[in-house]
């Protein structure tokens, strides 16, 4: 299978002070850049502020062991040259940027290359505040490209990954969290938008001897929005029964509402059965008592050379009882090049979705 290579320029973009107006002030002063404080890498980030490198990470990753830290790459690189053993995640991944309990985390600006993951932010419990991760360019990455769980908003913006695999692949992977304080009740916001993932790839079976590979995978959030991405090339050759390849994975166990919209699909394959779009509404969590409602918009995507481009399953219930209702409208989405099965579940042959 052919590489995707890329290559991210990236024009950091210095954000504007705002100043009052003031009549006895003949002059406006200058827009003030934020300040950056250099990151040593050989020690975790500690103080919150506006942290940038000045220069390439390599044999190593770095920690953020604050709340309300942006980090800017600045255009530099972050680079496993094979030699790396720190940091890692709560379940042993090497990482190139880790956040592993903190709040209000933004990365961006730059280059990851050759971790387990590439970046992961949150925690299995998730984390409070807004984790945003844009315009990196993340590359060959052995399990995720990048990695995000949290209670409150996910912005995934203008990113590439690329050449992620052999072993439980999965080039993006956003996780929103149920509260267990309040009822159960998710009010987690995911935005997925302008990313490019290249090349996801499994070959050898991973930790549960199978793998779903996905471009793109967004989990329990109770508000999704996945615009305008484009994902190619994600494939799943690992020995083995049941496997499956999905360009778009999108699985809930609780209320939320979403939007699939002008997103590109193109080559999802597996020795299993393969889908363009995956949505799953599965099972509640016992503790939520309030309704299990569903709503969703998928429009506008274009779905290229698969077994199966569209699979919608609908599988609400808690405790094994049916609730609430389901309602997901199609419309205007392609399925070009299909071998088996273009739309599955619902009306979805109306409403102007269409095969080529």
């Amino acid at each position: 299978m052919k590489r995707l290579i890329g290559v991210l320029l990236v024009a950091c973009a210095l954000p504007s002070a705002a100043f009052a107006q003031d009549r006895a002030v003949t002059a406006q002063p200058k827009a003030v850049a934020a300040k950056c404080l250099f990151v040593d890498a050989t020690v975790p980030i500690t103080t919150s502020g506006y942290w940038c490198l000045r220069g390439n990470v390599v044999g190593r990753g770095i920690v953020i062991d604050a709340s309300d830290v942006t980090l800017d790459l600045k255009g530099y690189s972050i680079i496993n040259d094979g030699t790396a053993t720190q940091p890692v995640e709560f379940s042993g991944n090497l990482v190139g940027v880790l956040s592993s309990n903190r709040d209000n985390i933004t990365v961006r600006n730059g280059i990851i290359r050759g971790f387990d993951y590439g970046l992961h932010l949150g925690f299995p419990a998730g984390v409070r505040g807004n984790l945003t991760v844009e315009k990196l360019f993340v590359q060959g990455s052995k399990k995720r490209g990048i990695s995000v769980l949290g209670y409150d908003a996910i912005n995934i913006l203008d990113n590439v990954i690329t050449g992620t695999g052999p072993v439980d692949a999965t080039g993006m992977y956003v996780m929103g969290r149920d509260d267990p304080y309040n009822n159960y009740v998710n009010n987690s916001l995911l935005v997925i938008m302008g990313n490019r993932v290249h090349d996801t790839h499994v070959t050898a079976a991973g930790q549960f001897g199978w793998w779903h590979t996905r471009g793109i995978s967004a989990i329990d959030g109770a508000h999704t929005i996945i615009e305008n991405n484009t994902i190619t090339e994600t494939y799943n050759e690992a020995p083995g029964t049941g496997l499956r390849a999905q360009g778009i994975n999108l699985g809930n166990r609780f209320p939320y509402t979403s939007r699939i919209a002008n997103n590109t699909i193109v080559n999802t394959q597996a020795a299993g059965n393969s889908q363009g779009i995956a949505l799953s509404q599965s099972m509640g969590v016992p503790a939520y008592t309030g309704p299990m409602d569903y709503f969703g918009l998928v429009t506008g995507n274009r779905v290229q050379n698969f077994n199966r481009a569209v699979l919608s399953t609908s599988a609400i219930s808690v405790n094994g009882k049916p609730v609430g209702v389901t309602v997901f409208t199609y419309s205007s989405n392609v399925a070009a090049q299909i071998s088996g099965q273009a739309f599955y579940g619902g009306n979805m042959l109306g409403n102007t979705n269409r095969i080529e």
